[in-house]
């Protein structure tokens, strides 16, 4: 049986990273913490087993290698790189050495976690979930609590997106910035005026927006 669950769970793997790969080839942007992590995930598993047949045993090394572990969760918008020691999911990281847990708990996903990640089509997604909301909120159908509660979502979910917008703009500049011209270590003065920049474009595309709505919402479920 935990051979029958290792193989639906590599093959689950193996899915997760090649789809990963084709995002990135296509040129889609990846932000959050655990960007670089997700990146290079993608590219070992293409290295490692792209054009192979996985069999048995490869699956097990798929399961096996911990820089591989890359895990989806649509509802939540997010790829979780999840890394036992550091998952904020996971209520035992003391014990993670001892065998603690090796998957990621979608029901205690955290925010502030440092194994996220989000692509394009993730954002994309996002913005498709706050268009609804701004739907429904004119329909004005919801009871005040839920309609109350959705724009606390909408604000934390918007302030996702300027997040994303903001940090691929900045890589997308430091990418293209010749290797003389990118600021050191201690040009610090250089690389603070390229974030602040970054920043203040993402936010002026919103500035419509009431006030209340561009500070995260500090509400615990997970769309981190």
């Amino acid at each position: 049986m935990l051979d029958v669950l290792d193989q639906e769970k590599g093959l689950a793997l193996a899915e997760t990273l090649t789809e990963a790969g084709e995002r990135i080839a296509a040129g889609e942007s990846v932000s959050g913490p655990a960007a670089d992590r997700y990146r290079a995930a993608a590219a070992d598993f293409s290295d490692r087993y792209a054009g192979t047949y996985l069999g048995k045993r490869e699956l097990r090394a798929l399961v096996a290698n911990p820089r591989l572990q890359v895990y989806e969760d649509p509802k939540a918008f997010l790829t979780c790189n999840h890394d036992a020691f550091t998952a904020l999911c996971n209520p035992d990281l003391d014990r993670a050495r001892d065998g603690g847990r090796h998957t990621p708990d979608r029901s205690r996903c955290h925010p502030a976690c440092a194994n996220i990640s989000r692509t394009d089509s993730q954002i994309a997604a996002l913005r498709a979930e706050v268009a609804r909301i701004d739907a429904d909120a004119d329909a004005g159908l919801d009871p005040y609590p839920i309609a109350a509660r959705e724009q606390q979502r909408r604000a934390h979910l918007t302030d996702i997106i300027r997040r994303h917008d903001a940090q691929c703009r900045i890589r997308g500049a430091t990418m293209n910035t010749p290797a003389a011209a990118v600021p050191g270590p201690r040009d610090g003065a250089a690389l603070a005026q390229l974030v602040g920049e970054a920043l203040a474009h993402a936010q002026g595309q919103d500035g419509t927006e009431d006030a209340s709505q561009t500070e995260p919402s500090p509400t615990p479920w997970c769309a981190c």
